[in-house]
């Protein structure tokens, strides 16, 4: 199939999708992922099977509006993708399409997910955790570009997906007090009995969840014990 052959496919589908698709909010696939969903950007993240590179075509109503690519370059390749899609408009139906380089075949590829944007909120104050992902060996390597995924969780309530990318070094930190509820349509109420939620996705070892009560919500950043990646 060509590119104009291809254009046309995406464009059909978007089409259909328009027609008949439902809102998604937190999970648009078993493996894709929106996160840090706002009223004026979303992020975007999954894991192939083999390492590629990728880009998100984004639509609103029948236009193509934008192509975006991996938040660690346009020509990052791996297994991990992370796409920050922004300067959107409040409570506003957009669609994205993934799309692989020609050597990944998914059944991803192409395929149309629709992400609404949510109203505005006001949060106040400030809430960092942060922490370090590290790799098992002699040396304690950081685990640079792996994703951190973040959630709150009272017992009874969760708040919706937060994410982030680990640093050169090994750090990583997320402004927690923007976190909504599953709904989207509040901030997260915070209580003395929430926990930190956190998992990690790396290139080449295993996704792992801790759980850590959160720190002291007057302290503005909380770091946490480092995370070992086997």
């Amino acid at each position: 199939m060509n590119t104009k052959q291809s254009m046309f496919f995406i464009y059909c589908v978007f089409f259909l999708f328009f027609c008949f698709s439902n809102t998604v909010s937190a999970n648009v696939d078993n493996n894709i992922q929106i996160t840090n969903l706002s009223s004026s950007q979303f992020t975007v993240l999954w894991m192939s099977d083999t390492p590629n590179c990728s880009n998100i075509q984004l639509f609103h109503d029948d236009n193509h509006i934008d192509t975006f690519y991996d938040d660690r370059g346009k020509d990052y390749k791996g297994r991990t993708h992370y796409f920050t899609i922004k300067n959107l408009r409040k409570n506003t139906r957009y669609f994205i399409s993934i799309g692989y380089d020609s050597n990944e075949k998914s059944t991803d590829n192409n395929l149309i997910y629709p992400v609404t944007t949510l109203a505005n909120v006001l949060p106040v104050g400030s809430i960092q955790p942060a922490g370090k992902v590290l790799i098992d060996n002699a040396n304690l390597t950081p685990a640079s570009n792996a994703i951190v995924l973040i959630n709150v969780s009272n017992g009874q309530e969760d708040s919706a997906p937060l994410s982030t990318i680990v640093d050169k070094n090994g750090f990583w930190f997320i402004e927690l007090i923007n976190a909504r509820d599953i709904s989207g349509t509040k901030l997260y109420a915070f209580s003395e009995n929430d926990i930190l939620i956190i998992k990690t996705l790396s290139e080449d070892y295993q996704s792992i969840q801790h759980e850590f009560p959160l720190i002291d919500k007057e302290v503005e950043t909380q770091l946490y014990p480092p995370i070992i990646l086997k």
